[in-house]
């Protein structure tokens, strides 16, 4: 089971009747939620619910029609420059298609941040990188490029950039997407080992339900941009509500894991 349950006032993120719209139409209508301090919340939904346009405005990349978003107790759009660097400098983003650069390779893209945004010398930039690549266990990857990657070794590598700077919130869109279910659940364990190593929440967009029951202390389910349920695995399993009975019928009762034993054999030997 996750090390740490997550404090059920202490909120490191969180929305209030946020609407989101391009071109006059909307893709996001009056979410509001909290993410909590030590939690994985994942967000689910299906292909193009607005999961991914809701993420970017938690990160500070998009701004809302209406309503109000706090990263961090502060809200990122009423920050001046200088501050909203400070800001984004404790929040980490590993991006759905990885988005790591090819004309570096896989130590010079998790070194990145480190080069960017510090003054620490290029030494200690080396193995705080090498650190994160272990965490994840990318031991030997340090010289290739991400063409020399496979699907899950780049999802890892992106994630390793994104925890650098040991922030204190991870953003991770669509973290199994693209991957076959054994690479999925081996990225699952890696994502409660960095919970439990760095104490740091994590916010996961997916469409992968697996995914989501195992590691997940909560999830929030997104339909035509209306935020349809939110509880933890257990309860969003007990609803009565044909939407969401669907979700779990497309999986079939046989295949998905129960939570606890799922668990016990992800975090095994951490």
């Amino acid at each position: 089971m996750p090390d740490r349950a997550p404090s059920a006032h202490a909120s490191i993120a969180d929305a209030t009747e946020v609407t989101i719209s391009a071109g006059g139409r909307p893709i996001i209508e009056q979410a509001t939620f909290d993410v909590r301090r030590g939690e994985i919340f994942a967000i689910m939904g299906a292909s193009g619910a607005g999961k991914s346009t809701l993420l970017r405005t938690m990160v500070g990349l998009a701004a809302p029609s209406r309503g109000v978003v706090r990263l961090l107790g502060q809200d990122p759009y009423q920050m001046p420059g200088n501050a909203l660097y400070a800001l984004r400098r404790r929040v980490g983003v590993a991006f759905q298609g990885g988005a790591l650069l090819g004309a570096l390779s896989v130590i010079e893209n998790v070194e990145l941040p480190l080069r960017l945004n510090t003054r620490l010398d290029p030494a200690t930039i080396r193995i705080m990188a090498h650190l994160k690549l272990e965490l994840l266990n990318l031991r030997d990857v340090d010289g290739l490029y991400p063409s020399q990657l496979s699907g899950g070794m780049a999802k890892r590598v992106s994630l390793a950039r994104a925890v650098v700077m040991d922030p204190e919130l991870v953003f991770f869109d669509e973290p199994a997407g693209g991957l076959d279910p054994q690479n999925a659940a081996e990225l699952d364990t890696l994502i409660l080992k960095l919970r439990a190593a760095m104490k740091c929440s994590f916010v996961i967009v997916t469409h992968a339900l697996d995914s989501a029951l195992a590691i997940a202390d909560r999830i929030m389910i997104v339909e035509h941009g209306r935020v349809l349920a939110l509880g933890t695995p257990a309860e969003i399993r007990a609803l009565d509500d044909a939407r969401i009975a669907a979700m779990f019928g497309r999986t079939g009762s046989s295949s998905v894991t129960e939570r606890a034993a799922y668990l016990d054999r992800l975090t095994a030997g951490l």
